[in-house]
């Protein structure tokens, strides 16, 4: 009876580290010094449904709030600028728009993203499994360049261990999984 025990406490041990990846690339080797100013343009909707790309741009705001060392400039505030400065999408920005957008929010960097899939598939056994695809990116506004972007396909069922146990079973839930983790990779771009 012991080596089962065991060997159930070892499959949980080495299966809770699975769940929502989230895969980035640096394009440049890219320091944000403590203290930036920096602006969350609202995510592109690319999935089809309704409220998905508001929903998510919230969750990965409130999950940037907790990089205490950057200065977040208010979402209402991109929005006014935004359509003061007729910039109708954050995927297709020109370098003149980015240059628009840092002078009138005065800040160093923009992040940008899309809802790629926002969605639910059913399983035999699990029932509905929630699915999220997003991307996101970092642009240094001096530049216009890319210093950092990232993407996760993630579904509810990545961190299913047996029987259901540790499945994730809603799309908000999902999401604020895995745009934690993207907020971590971002962190680790903030350092003097």
């Amino acid at each position: 009876m012991r080596p089962l025990v065991w060997f159930a406490l070892a499959f949980l041990l080495v299966g809770s580290g699975c769940g929502p990846r989230f895969s980035a690339s640096k394009g440049v080797d890219e320091v944000i010094p403590p203290g930036t100013r920096v602006a969350v343009m609202p995510f592109e909707n690319l999935s089809g449904r309704e409220n998905a790309s508001e929903k998510i741009t919230d969750y990965f705001i409130q999950a940037l709030h907790r990089v205490k060392a950057l200065e977040m400039v208010e979402i209402g505030q991109t929005y006014e600028q935004m359509r003061r400065l007729r910039i109708r999408s954050s995927t297709f920005l020109t370098s003149e728009q980015i240059d628009s957008l840092a002078n009138s929010l005065q800040v160093a960097y923009i992040f940008a993203g899309a809802v790629l899939e926002y969605t639910e598939t059913d399983n035999t056994y699990l029932g509905k499994i929630p699915q999220i695809s997003v991307n996101i990116r970092v642009v240094k506004c001096a530049t216009g360049k890319t210093v950092w972007a990232g993407v996760s396909n993630a579904r509810g069922d990545q961190s299913e261990l047996l029987f259901g146990l540790g499945a994730v079973r809603s799309r908000e839930e999902l999401a604020r999984l895995v745009l934690d983790k993207a907020v971590d990779e971002i962190a680790g771009l903030v350092r003097e």
